[in-house]
This record gives structure tokens, sequence and C-alpha cells, in this order.
């Protein structure tokens, strides 16, 4: 897991990130266990950059790279990780 802050002093705590094959970019936080099955709160980089709950099943087969290893991530424009 790292820490993200955003500009605004925000932190998210990521434990996996992914990109699917339109370019965007999801950074999987902690587990909420309040969410349904198969679903997590991401902050996701697309066109925008917005946090909100993802069903896992529907993005799945966009996929085109997955890490838990989030040392060579790069954080989205805005965030930068911390300690």
């Amino acid at each position: 897991m790292r820490k993200l802050i955003s500009s605004y002093g925000v932190t998210f705590h990521v434990t996996e990130f992914f990109m699917i094959s339109n370019g965007w970019e999801y950074f999987v936080l902690e587990d909420d266990a309040n969410l349904p099955p198969n679903c997590k709160t991401c902050l996701v980089y697309g066109d925008e950059i917005e946090a909100g709950d993802v069903y896992l099943p529907e993005v799945a087969p966009h996929i085109v790279c997955k890490s838990k290893d989030l040392s060579h991530v790069m954080p989205p424009p805005g965030y930068k990780w911390t300690t």
C-alpha cells in the first residue's frame, strides 16, 4: 500500500493499480467493508480525475496492465506519493 496525497491535502491509501484499454488509470483504494461484492472504491484518472465505486467484473475484460507493486506507478496529475 502507498499513500497518495492531493494538492488539497486529501490522503488516499492505494492498494492496487490497473489501466484499461482506453488508457484510463484506476488507483484502487483501501477496502471498504460496506461495498457489495466485486466492488472497489477507486480514484480514476480518465478525462477527469474522480473517485467512486467500480464494479470490477465490468472493467475486468478491458484491463491491459495491473499491479500491486506501486513503486513504479506515477501518481495522477495534482497528486503525489507520500510516506
